[in-house]
């Protein structure tokens, strides 16, 4: 019962870390508008040098964040199969990565996101391997008959 649960949850759970990882990005999005001088404010945004560079870095930012989030809940969650779970989170990402870099042209959000889902599925896949450990052990299974 728990572990159907679990299986469940992981879609949630996936769309839960990308909803933190994006209201974060927003708070702090506001932060640029607090301080900025008031005479780079125009019409409600900000025209100085560095608010420009600071909104991309955070757009960079939060989709790298993003992409780690939504790996590490969805593998976290998982009862099973964790590296795959990573795997299939990554290619699902890339996949609505893609689709929102075709419609806003924001490169960096593309980078960021390909970038943060690799990182994360590479320590998956380092921690978790590809193969279940042996009940005797140390051992994984097509290590039992060497």
């Amino acid at each position: 019962m728990i572990r159907t649960l679990r299986w469940v949850l992981v879609i949630p759970m996936a769309v839960a870390g990308w909803f933190i990882a994006f209201a974060g990005a927003v708070t702090l999005h506001s932060l640029i508008w607090d301080f900025c001088p008031p005479e780079f404010q125009l019409s409600g945004m900000c025209t100085h040098p560095w608010a420009l560079m600071a909104e991309d870095a955070l757009v960079w930012a939060g989709a790298f964040l993003s992409a780690v989030f939504v790996v590490a809940f969805a593998t976290r969650t998982a009862p099973a199969y964790k590296s795959q779970t990573a795997i299939a989170c990554f290619v699902i990402g890339l996949a609505a990565a893609t689709w929102a870099y075709l419609e806003t042209h924001a490169l960096g959000a593309l980078i960021g996101a390909c970038v943060g889902g690799l990182l994360a599925v590479i320590l998956v896949v380092r921690k978790h391997g590809w193969r279940k450990k042996s009940p005797y052990g140390k051992y994984r299974q097509y290590e039992l008959f060497i």
